[in-house]
């Protein structure tokens, strides 16, 4: 009565009254002015007073909103939504089922939270939240059925499909961001030309091409405007020779009106000029400055050698056809892909799963022709003069 419930509660205790204890303990509590300040004194109490006692059931009951009081309206963390859930358990049990029913809900366990609100009889609620239960299960039950396709999708090589059903699973749930970051990854393992490096187990022994894709291979200053092979020279126009095939099957480079012309033994040549078919080295010199080597290639049929800025590049001037009975083709949109010639039954596996007859590859893709078998064909990535 004199104020002193320090004192008060040590006396209660020497006296064995620790129910009057503990409410002197939750006196103390109420009268601090700081809200975490109060919640030693709720545990003490807690601890202090007899089991099943309605002083025992009040203490709890005031540390299990001052937990949820502390926790705020934002978002919680994991060590929040712990408190959050272990207060809501024990307004449960003190008999307080509405406010058990908020704290549960703050956690989105959908569990605790209706059967609170069946004991609270808030029956309308209980149907509400079931309802949104059943509608929330639908739509995670479609989302995960669309990872499950988007996962078979790259599993067997349909990449673009995958990517294209991803985009739209990511219109239709925009905070999907484990979906976003998928789509990024994706995106950032697209095998795209003009030029990639692969590496590939031919007769002689493993060997790393990079490939210069495209019906046709232009060299320019810079990357762009179909540019193929980009040096960055001033000798070298925009747009200064061009690689192709005749009708014929003659490949052939072409001088694109460049500003210092391509010249062959000092003299500039005009029109197209042929590359030897016996395997001879066509040299030439871009701009009077930038040597361009070019001649038939021994590693791959109807494929050239290019070599520019000390890299040599393979050019199939259309598709790659690889002894497997596999081509690898530049899609429309850059996207490199394996084609299997199905008329010879040809087939390819990445790590045991058959690919698609054709597959949009990624890098890091090994691709072999046979279950358990080494991987013949490996993307290793983009490759720049």
């Amino acid at each position: 009565m004199q104020g002193d419930l320090v004192l008060a509660a040590e006396l209660y205790v020497e006296a064995e009254r620790t129910e009057d204890a503990a409410r002197v303990m939750i006196l103390r509590g109420d009268g601090e002015a700081e809200a975490r300040a109060r919640l030693p004194h709720y545990v003490q109490a807690i601890a202090t007073a007899p089991e099943d006692s309605p002083t025992r059931r009040a203490a709890r009951e005031k540390r299990a909103l001052l937990m949820i009081a502390l926790a705020g309206d934002g978002a919680l963390s994991a060590a929040g939504r712990h408190d959050m859930l272990e207060a809501a358990r024990e307004l449960e049990d003190v008999g307080k089922p509405s406010e058990a029913a908020a704290a549960f809900a703050r956690t989105g366990n959908v569990e605790g939270q209706a059967r609170a609100l069946a004991a609270a009889g808030s029956v309308d609620d209980l149907e509400d939240l079931l309802s949104e239960d059943a509608d929330r299960r639908r739509r995670d039950r479609v989302h995960h059925q669309a990872q499950a396709e988007i996962d078979l999708l790259i599993a067997c090589g349909r990449r673009r499909e995958a990517l294209e059903l991803a985009d739209a699973r990511l219109r239709e749930h925009p905070d999907d961001f484990a979906l976003r970051e998928r789509i990024s990854l994706l995106r950032t393992r697209r095998a795209l030309g003009p030029t990639l490096e692969v590496r590939l187990q031919t007769e002689v022994g493993t060997r790393t091409f990079s490939l210069a894709l495209g019906a046709e291979i232009i060299v320019g200053r810079t990357t762009g405007a179909g540019v193929a092979l980009a040096v960055p020279s001033h000798a070298v126009s925009r747009q200064h020779v061009r690689i192709g095939r005749e009708p014929d099957g003659t490949a052939y480079v072409e001088d694109l009106g460049s500003r210092n012309g391509t010249q062959l033994h000092g003299m500039n040549i005009g029109g197209r000029h042929p590359v030897p078919k016996n395997g001879d080295r066509l040299s030439l010199m871009l701009g009077k400055e930038v040597p361009l080597g070019v001649r038939v290639s021994s590693a791959m049929a109807d494929a050239l050698d290019i070599e520019l800025a000390g890299t040599v590049f393979l050019a199939p001037l259309g598709a790659a056809h690889l002894p497997e009975g596999w081509s690898l083709e530049a899609a429309h949109d850059g996207w490199l892909e394996l084609v299997c010639e199905e008329a010879i039954g040809a087939r390819a596996y990445a790590r045991d799963v058959e690919l698609a007859m054709r597959t949009t590859l990624l890098v890091g893709d090994a691709v072999a022709h046979a279950r358990g078998i080494p991987a013949v064909l490996e993307i290793l990535g983009a490759r720049t003069p």
